[in-house]
């Protein structure tokens, strides 16, 4: 994915609370989303822990997309094994694709590469979550596709419904504003191309911003009618 982006999947161990002691080390670097005392480290956040290069991080869990069935989001593949792929969806449980779950029929004991490959960029549909957070997408729905070139930026997931707005309304305002193509998925994520992608960019920024305002949708067709961003 861009630079805007992971650009590696995120290893999430366990969930912390306020104020949970996470490390006594004085090596251990303390990232975001946590505080360090002496040689201990501290969480700032209720949250997913990560712990990658000998620092220690603390997603909080409001900005965190946890998979739901039947949700659209755009993930990245990230490993290819014998019948599935691995699928990094903006989460902290990545998710699987199995060869069932795809349009094509793939015959036994061939390279699955053929079809999606490390580094791929998809629009999928999570078609099952266990209970242990065990996620499955599938590529069978027609509104999957695989996404091509374009820029992928992140938004809160809680405000991705405001950056979509009623039935639909604020992305359509976006698109039709910018002449952009936008995927919108539920995991914070969205995809935009076209020649007017940082002006769409603003747009969708200004959005989650914005997003407890009233009659936001009026207001950003007004910025983006006058040119105000």
């Amino acid at each position: 994915m861009s630079p805007e982006t992971k650009e590696n999947p995120i290893e999430y161990r366990r969930t912390a609370i306020i104020g949970e002691e996470l490390k006594d080390d004085i090596n251990i670097i303390s990232g975001f989303g946590t505080y360090r005392e002496n040689s201990k480290i501290f969480s700032k956040y209720v949250g997913f822990v990560k712990e990658k290069d000998n620092i220690i991080y603390v997603s909080p869990l409001n900005s965190v997309y946890l998979p739901k069935k039947d949700d659209f989001v755009i993930g990245q593949i990230t490993r290819s094994g014998y019948n599935n792929w691995s699928v990094d969806i903006n989460s902290p449980f990545e998710a699987m694709l199995p060869i069932y779950e795809i349009r094509e029929y793939v015959k036994d004991g061939e390279d699955i590469e053929k079809y999606y490959k490390i580094g791929d960029v998809l629009y999928i549909n999570v078609c099952a979550v266990t209970k242990s957070r065990f996620v499955n997408v599938s590529m069978k729905n027609n509104a999957c596709k695989k996404l091509y070139d374009g820029r992928i930026i992140p938004v809160m997931p809680s405000r991705v419904q405001r950056v979509i707005g009623r039935q639909g309304s604020m992305i359509k305002l976006i698109t039709q504003k910018t002449g952009c193509n936008i995927t919108v998925g539920q995991n914070g994520l969205i995809w935009i191309k076209g020649e007017n992608t940082e002006l769409a960019i603003k747009a969708v920024r200004f959005v989650e911003k914005n997003f407890i305002e009233r009659q936001l949708t009026k207001k950003l067709e007004e910025k983006l009618t006058n040119n105000e961003f």
